[in-house]
């Protein structure tokens, strides 16, 4: 016994129609009802074979669109993943040199601020060095004037011992005041300047000489002092002069490169939100490509089980009908 093929519906009827046609065994005066029979197998063989063609062409159109399509999508995908993964790493690079430059910068900033505060310090030093070196070149000035006047008068008489005690205690007192250790002489002279009575001439005359010498030993000291005093201003002024350039190179230095770090700082941000936005695009990009593939992918495959399943129901139909027409 053969197997029965199985058959569509249309089929089935038409089988039917030639059965019930072979049971009335009603012919026309040209036609059998065999002949009539294998006509209409013939004509149902012919159609099942059209409509398997063209839908086996609107299949081929299809699955070529599916394979072509997927291959596509499939690129673009890698593409993008690609793409993403450049992007991430630059993101990555841009972000840490972003952290970077914010930390450089707050560092040189700090940096400038100390420095300057630095430097206004020394500045402010130095000009109270130089305001109290101001004062004692005037006071030494002063003191070497007085002793040459007081000197000058003594020798030409032309001075009382009242008027060289007004003249040389002063001087006295300052050389106390800047520590200027006086001589033996210089210790008998201002005993005799702090005698309350005016002595007379010739006592006075007699002791002019070591009083003279006293001064011109204490005006060459004071002279010293000045020209010591002028050598250490100039040193100090020449070593605050060495170290405030150098400060100044410093912090000129420290800004420029605080200027160039924030020349990079505005780059790298406006590269690192460009670059956000691409790969975040990129991203929706990728995910709309894969959702398509995956919504193609379901739909080529349901296409292909009903093809499979048409195609063997219709190669089922042919057999049938082959089977009718060899019977």
């Amino acid at each position: 016994a053969r197997a029965r093929p199985e058959l569509s519906g249309r089929t089935k009827m038409m089988l039917v129609g030639v059965l019930l046609l072979l049971a009335e065994g009603r012919s026309t005066v040209d036609v059998t009802p065999m002949a009539k029979v294998v006509e209409l197998l013939n004509n149902l063989q012919t159609e099942v074979q059209t409509e398997g063609t063209a839908e086996a062409e609107s299949y081929d159109k299809f699955a070529c669109f599916c394979k072509d399509t997927t291959a596509e999508k499939v690129d673009s995908i890698n593409t993008k993943e690609d793409s993403a993964e450049q992007l991430g790493a630059e993101e990555a690079r841009l972000s840490a040199s972003v952290s970077q430059l914010k930390a450089d910068i707050a560092k040189l900033t700090e940096d400038i601020g100390t420095a300057e505060t630095e430097l206004k310090k020394m500045t402010d030093l130095r000009e109270q060095e130089h305001a109290d070196y101001m004062v004692s070149y005037a006071d030494l000035t002063k003191a070497v004037d007085s002793l040459a006047r007081a000197i000058t008068a003594i020798e030409g008489s032309k001075m009382s011992l009242a008027q060289v005690r007004g003249i040389v205690n002063p001087v006295l007192l300052l050389a106390d005041a800047m520590s200027m250790v006086p001589t033996h002489s210089s210790k008998k002279v201002a005993a005799l300047l702090e005698e309350g009575e005016e002595p007379e001439k010739p006592d006075y005359e007699f002791h002019s000489g070591d009083i003279i010498g006293t001064l011109e030993d204490l005006k060459t000291d004071f002279t010293q002092k000045k020209s010591d005093v002028q050598s250490e201003e100039a040193a100090a002024e020449s070593s605050f002069n060495t170290a405030a350039d150098a400060k100044r190179t410093e912090i000129s230095t420290a800004k420029d490169t605080l200027d160039t770090k924030e020349g990079e700082l505005s780059t790298d941000e406006a590269s690192l939100a460009d670059t956000t936005g691409e790969l975040t695009e990129t991203r929706a990009l990728m995910h709309d490509d894969r959702k398509y593939l995956k919504d193609l992918t379901e739909q080529c495959e349901r296409k292909a089980n009903e093809w499979d399943q048409r195609s063997s129901m219709r190669t089922k139909e042919l057999a049938a009908i082959s089977q009718a027409l060899e019977i």
